[in-house]
């Protein structure tokens, strides 16, 4: 069975909490989506707490182009470098073209996308 798990703006932080307790080790989901969600640690704390650990499990993250969430995810990721893990995968929307709520929009289509890894 699939199971995607979607966070949309504070919705990363249920995600953070749902690691950092375990409980996404017991649902075991094959993809996360963090949708406009870097708020603060919010996605270095589910990289750390579950999705490391877990290289099956397809990271998400969906931003738009210099808002909190966009600046968060460019520093999470500058820890690994020019080497990012495979399972993570960064789409940058248009702050022109794309709103806050329009990215939760696209979450859901991401959701059902093939990404092929």
């Amino acid at each position: 069975a699939s199971v995607t798990i979607i966070g949309h703006s504070a919705g990363g932080s249920a995600i953070m909490s749902a690691a950092r307790s375990g409980h996404l080790d017991i649902v075991q989901p094959n993809r996360i989506i963090f949708s406009d969600a870097g708020y603060g640690r919010w996605t270095d704390g589910a990289w750390y707490h579950h999705v490391r650990k877990h290289s099956e499990c397809e990271f998400i993250l969906l931003v738009r182009k210099w808002d909190t969430p966009h600046r968060n995810t460019m520093r999470f990721l500058k820890r690994f470098g020019k080497v990012i893990p495979e399972n993570i995968r960064v789409k940058i929307f248009s702050r022109r073209k794309f709103t806050h709520s329009s990215i939760g929009n696209q979450a859901l289509l991401w959701a059902f996308k093939d990404l092929n890894f």
